[in-house]
Parts: structure tokens; C-alpha cells; sequence
């Protein structure tokens, strides 16, 4: 009787887990929804007061004094809550332990508003930080509401996790798999259920709410022969290279932007001026870059300008980084990861390794090597891509890089700095 009484009792509390991860999936997808919502908007209005009829003095000052009380709500934020400040991805993946129990109750409204701000000025940050930190929190909002006991708010707050990421990337198996890759690092059905259940609902609204188009929506994508797979060896050394430098540049940025000698008031409005002056004078490197993907099916420019692009939003990615805004790093690094393939693919095609065709493919590809460098999840890699494009065609040739570039890179930092940072 009593091994039946305590079978029951295991049994409720699976059945309320399910409901509790269901909304724990519906309040971060609505949450992220509106983020995305409220960005969009913010963007097309900054752009709005730049192509106004107006004196061209005028919409200059107009869009910097916007600009600049952005930067002020933004650090006002950030002294109330220092835990939403930068790229807290890695922090919400080591202290899911005493530390977080009550702090949704502040972080959560500040990130929400910081990261709004933040992304809405059109700096080289991506939404996916916020979204995984905000979806983090709502879990441990539902868990704590709920009154559930702190193990179970453990597994709502990867709950939230997971959805905040699919969300972000409308791409839900990306979240399940990253929250149990990168956040549990256990592959249990304890741990899986929950997460699974908020990536689709999560998922689920912002298809409703937006459309269910993938982000980088491609037809009749042109893969490499099999007799062209070895190029993928030589891709993999380039990717891993440039991953690389995100782990070795990082920290000089940082420690540079420590040390100018400005109040942290004034590092905080900077990006937000110059994210300004970017979109007057060179608006090509505005925002996170999303456009800079597609370069192979348009007019593709020259192999020095798309050098210029990478360079110019790698340091731009990381002085925002390195300037603790509540932005992320995820898309980005993807956007860096399309130019590198973009190149590596113009000089094969000059070289006559392969065909024209196949370009697209490779920047693709590109894209899955540098995340998996970068953040060191090759399984959330490859599936991230597949789930953006709304291709499965490139399984193969994604595993293949997702492993070779992140094993190049690691070799690159650990003989160049010595050690394997964290973020």
C-alpha cells in the first residue's frame, strides 16, 4: 500500500510539472513576442526620424537625444540589477542553484526593459541573451507561484530556458536540445518533458503571433557534390579561426573598455551613440545583420568588402559585449559566420573547386561551424540551422563542420592564450 501511496504521489507531481511547463512555455513566448515586437518597432522609428522630411540637423539630434536618454534608462537598469548587464547566457547556465531563488522578481522587469531599449537602438547585439535569461526566469516565476519546491524550480527554470531560445530562433528543437546540451548536461526523461513541452509552446504562440515562416527561409537550397567534401576540411580550419577570436578578443575588449576612464553612465550611452552615427553614415553595419546573410542570392559584393563587414561587426559585436548592454551574442556570431562562408565560397568558386550554385550552401554552413566555436554546442548548431533555413537536406555537411571548427578553434586559443575562457 505504501509503495502504491508514494507511486501516486510521483505520479501527481509529474502531471503538475506538465502543466506547470506548459506555462512556463506560453508566459516566456509571450514575453519574448512582445521583446520582439516592441524592437521592431523602436528600429522603424529611429529609422523613421532619419528618412523624415525634416532639416537634416533636426533628425540628427533628434534620433542621438533619443539615443542618449535610451543609454540612461539603460544604465539606470543595469545599477538596479547588475545580473542583466552583457552576455548572461553562461550566467544562467551556472547558477541554477540558491543564488537565483527570488531574484525574477527584479531581474526579470529590468531585463525586459533593457533588453527592449538595447536591441530597439540598433546595436550589434541579438535577441537571444535576453530571451534564454527572461525565459530562465519566468520558469522560476511559475515555480515560486506555484510554491513549488526548489528542485522543481530547477527544471522550470531550463524549462524556461528552452523556450526562451526557441522563441527567439522560432526554432524549438534548437532549445530543447541547448537546454540539456549546454544547461543540464543530462539526457534524462525527468529533465526532457518539461522542456520539450515549453520549447513547443513557446514556439507554438510566437507562430500565431508572427508567422511560421523560418527565419532564413531558402528554396531550393544547392548542396555540394560528395566529391566536393573535402573543401569542408578546409572550411573547418577557416570557421574555427574565426570562432576563435571571439574567445581570445573578448577579454582584451573588456579589459580595454574597463579601462577608459569614463564613468560607467557614459559606457553605457556610447554604443547606443554610435550605433546612431553607424546608422546615418554606414547603416550596412546597423542592427544585428540579418541582411547580411542573403548577400549570395543578390548582388554579392567583393571578397575586401565583405572582409570590411566581418571585421567592422566583429569589434562592433564585441565592444558592445565587452560594454555589459543586455543584448546576446547568438545571432551575430551566425551573421559573422555567413561572411566567413561567403568568402571561403567566392574563392572556391574563383579557384574552380566547386560551382556558383553551392555558395549559398556554404554560407550556411558557415553559420552552424562559427556557433558551434563560439558557444561550443555542435548538436544545438546543427539543428539551429536546419530549423532557420526549414532545411534538412544539409545534416551531413553540418555535422562534419559543427565538429571539425569548434575542435580547430579550441587548438587556436589554447596555444594562443593558454587556456579555454568561459564567455
Amino acid at each position: 500500500m505504501k509503495t502504491n501511496s508514494k507511486q501516486q504521489k510521483s505520479s501527481n507531481k509529474g502531471e503538475y510539472l506538465v502543466f506547470y511547463s506548459i506555462i512556463v512555455g506560453i508566459v516566456s513566448g509571450g514575453i519574448i513576442a512582445l521583446t520582439r515586437y516592441l524592437v521592431h518597432s523602436l528600429l522603424h522609428f529611429i529609422e523613421h526620424l532619419l528618412l523624415s522630411g525634416k532639416n537634416a540637423s533636426v533628425r540628427y539630434i533628434e534620433v542621438f537625444v533619443l539615443l542618449f536618454v535610451m543609454g540612461l534608462l539603460i544604465h539606470f537598469f543595469i545599477k538596479k540589477e547588475p545580473f542583466i548587464g552583457g552576455n548572461v547566457i553562461p550566467s544562467v547556465n551556472s547558477d541554477l542553484d540558491d543564488r537565483l531563488k527570488g531574484k525574477w522578481k527584479s531581474i526579470l522587469p529590468y531585463k525586459f526593459f533593457g533588453a527592449v531599449l538595447t536591441l530597439g537602438s540598433g546595436v550589434t547585439m541579438g535577441l537571444e541573451g535576453p530571451s534564454v535569461q527572461m525565459g530562465a526566469f519566468a520558469g522560476q516565476a511559475i515555480g515560486e507561484i506555484f510554491h513549488r519546491p526548489w528542485s522543481e524550480q530547477r527544471r522550470l527554470i531550463t524549462a524556461g530556458i528552452s523556450a526562451g531560445l526557441a522563441a527567439a530562433f522560432h526554432a524549438p528543437l534548437t532549445g530543447i536540445v541547448y537546454a540539456l546540451e549546454v544547461v543540464r548536461e543530462n539526457f534524462s526523461k525527468k529533465n526532457l518533458i518539461p522542456i520539450m513541452l515549453s520549447a513547443f509552446m513557446s514556439d507554438y504562440l510566437i507562430s500565431h503571433i508572427f508567422n511560421t515562416n523560418p527565419v532564413v527561409f531558402i528554396q531550393n537550397i544547392q548542396v555540394l557534390a560528395l566529391k566536393e567534401y573535402w573543401l569542408l576540411l578546409f572550411l573547418s580550419v577557416f570557421i574555427g579561426i574565426g570562432g576563435s577570436l571571439f574567445h581570445i578578443l573578448l577579454p582584451s575588449m573588456r579589459k580595454f573598455v574597463k579601462g577608459i576612464p569614463l564613468p560607467s553612465t557614459v559606457k553605457h550611452i556610447l554604443p547606443l551613440l554610435l550605433s546612431g552615427l553607424i546608422c546615418i553614415v554606414y547603416p550596412e553595419l546597423f542592427s544585428s545583420g540579418q541582411h547580411l546573410i542573403f548577400y549570395p542570392m543578390g548582388q554579392n559584393p567583393s571578397i575586401g568588402h565583405l572582409l570590411f563587414l566581418f571585421f567592422a561587426n566583429y569589434l562592433l559585436m564585441l565592444y558592445c559585449c565587452a560594454s555589459e548592454l543586455p543584448g546576446g551574442v547568438f545571432f551575430p556570431v551566425l551573421v559573422l559566420g555567413s561572411l566567413l562562408g561567403n568568402i571561403f565560397g567566392q574563392v572556391s568558386i574563383g579557384l574552380g573547386l566547386c560551382s556558383p550554385e553551392a555558395l549559398m550552401f556554404l554560407t550556411l554552413l558557415s553559420m552552424a561551424g562559427i556557433f558551434a566555436s563560439v558557444v561550443r554546442a555542435p548538436l544545438s548548431a546543427i539543428l539551429l540551422v536546419m530549423e532557420m533555413t526549414g532545411s534538412f537536406i544539409m545534416l551531413l555537411p553540418l555535422g562534419i563542420l559543427s565538429v571539425l571548427a569548434p575542435l580547430v578553434s579550441r587548438l587556436i586559443i589554447l596555444h594562443t592564450i593558454g587556456n579555454y575562457p568561459e564567455h
